[in-house]
This record gives C-alpha cells, structure tokens and sequence, in this order.
C-alpha cells in the first residue's frame, strides 16, 4: 500500500506525513521489516522515494535504532536534490537528539 502511495506522491508535506505519521503505529515492532524496506525505497528511482527512507529511518531512531539511519547517511551523503538535503539534515538533528546529554548512542 505505501508503495502505490508513494509512486503518487509530488511534494515534500505528503512524503513526510506517510514516513513519519502514516507508518508509525504500523512499524512498532517491525523494525527488521522496516529497515528492509527503507533500503529498497532508497534504491529507488525518485526524489521522494529517497526522502521517505530518510525521512522514515528517523521512526527506528526514536526507538532507539540508529544503525539504519546512520547507514543511510552515508549512502545520501553525496545527494544535491535540495528535498533530499534537507531530510538528511532532519536526520542527523534526530540523531544528535538522540545521543542527549551523555552522549547516548
């Protein structure tokens, strides 16, 4: 279901609210499924397909499950879409919070 959801999407707002809200209750429990499925979204083609795995790995960092999202940044480090820029700046601000005062994770 969230790939057709994605292949429809063209803008920034809806890929956000599917990576985050829209899968959230859905992934919680189900973080190797996940994780899985954010590596094959990312090799897809598509801005917004990229920027939903990124975006998407932030749900495994708020549980406490880093790795992903830290793989990902490597693979996006060398994107120049703009929209894919910045969701990699909202992942690492989600990282960063976190590690927390004590340096966590």
């Amino acid at each position: 279901m969230v790939d057709s959801w994605l292949a429809e999407t063209d803008n920034w707002a809806v890929c956000d609210v599917l990576a985050t809200q829209g899968i959230r209750k859905a992934v919680k429990g189900h973080e190797k499924e996940l994780a899985k499925f954010i590596d094959k979204e990312y090799e897809k083609r598509g801005v917004y397909r990229k920027r939903f795995a990124l975006v998407a790995s932030i749900n495994l960092v708020r549980q406490g499950k880093p790795g992903k999202a830290r793989a990902l940044l490597e693979r996006a480090g060398k994107e120049k879409y703009p929209m894919i820029r910045k969701a990699v700046e909202w992942v690492e601000r989600e990282l960063e919070k976190s590690r927390g005062p004590m340096g966590g994770h």
